[in-house]
């Protein structure tokens, strides 16, 4: 093997190096490496964007369904049972739900109101120096009730002379204490159902007293058909389990007026028996909406018949 001189073997390396210079093979390689890690970047990213909206939908979806059933008025667990119980069965038990309650002192209205915020770790995005992302759900709902009407069927019937002791002190007779709870009552519905500013409509209220019967009055009679044996009284009488099957009464439905005068019970008219119904206003059937407290703060609600139911 022939052994090259020093000068020689200068102008072999020269000349490989002057080829290797001048050769194109191999150019794009490193841009290619450069290019092939952005794409890896750029699509950890992406993957991350979608496993981001995907676990924010699926907490919004839950904290949605979770503050409706939550602010339920007739759901006999507490808010925050039903709130916790919607994310575990739905596979979101880990996170930390503490939601924000507001109610009616009479359970009237319910607002329920859920703030979630979760931190996870990324995967791929980790390369672009994003190791973590956090997801916000906010969801809010509310039930109130609207539109409602209420009867206060009231005894004012002889027995509510009677005294009332409590301990031994004496706080009144039974139809002072109903006076004064009807008044409360009825301002305390007006204040959360009706308060002012409100759209009217909103609380309707109906008083019904009864002493044995209950007095339909001039009015509200004429819209029935009656029985006209006579004119004495606005009572009717229903007889037997027919006349109770359902509570509607039709207005073309025939119905009994009731007697004048009981001949078996006592009164103060010799010989003609006592009234079963006692046709006097306080005793009649009243619709009081919205000057329904002016009516029971006036009048103070109903007074006392004789007799007793």
């Amino acid at each position: 093997m022939q052994r090259l001189t020093v000068s020689e073997r200068l102008k072999v390396m020269t000349a490989r190096l002057r080829q290797f210079g001048a050769a194109e093979d191999g150019a794009l390689i490193v841009f290619a490496l450069y290019l092939f890690v952005g794409m890896l970047v750029v699509t950890g990213v992406a993957i991350e964007i979608m496993r981001y909206e995907e676990r924010r939908v699926m907490i919004q979806g839950t904290a949605d369904r979770a503050a409706l059933a939550a602010a339920d008025l007739s759901q006999s667990l507490t808010p925050s049972e039903v709130a916790r119980d919607y994310f575990a069965k739905s596979g979101l038990g880990g996170l930390n739900i503490v939601p924000v309650v507001e109610q009616g002192q009479f359970g009237e209205w319910r607002t329920v109101a859920l703030d979630i915020q979760n931190t996870y770790p990324t995967f791929l995005a980790q390369f672009a120096g994003l190791h973590e992302m956090t997801v916000n759900a906010r969801s809010r709902a509310k039930e109130s009730i609207g539109n409602v009407e209420i009867s206060l069927v009231l005894d004012i019937s002889g027995s509510m002379n009677d005294k009332v002791y409590v301990n031994g002190a004496y706080q009144g007779t039974r139809i002072s204490l109903l006076r004064s709870a009807a008044v409360k009552f009825v301002d305390t519905m007006f204040k959360n159902v009706q308060p002012p500013g409100a759209p009217a409509g909103r609380l309707g209220i109906s008083v019904v007293p009864y002493n044995q019967q209950v007095v339909l009055g001039t009015n509200l009679a004429a819209r029935f058909n009656i029985s006209t044996e006579h004119t004495q009284n606005t009572c009717v009488d229903f007889f037997g389990a027919n006349d109770f099957a359902t509570p509607a009464v039709t207005p073309t439905q025939p119905l009994q007026r009731a007697l004048e005068r009981h001949p078996e019970l006592p009164g103060k008219h010799h010989g003609r028996g006592a009234a079963l119904c006692q046709q006097q206003d306080h005793a009649e059937q009243q619709d009081q909406r919205a000057d329904c407290r002016r009516r029971y703060r006036h009048r103070h609600g109903c007074e006392v018949g004789s007799g007793t139911a």
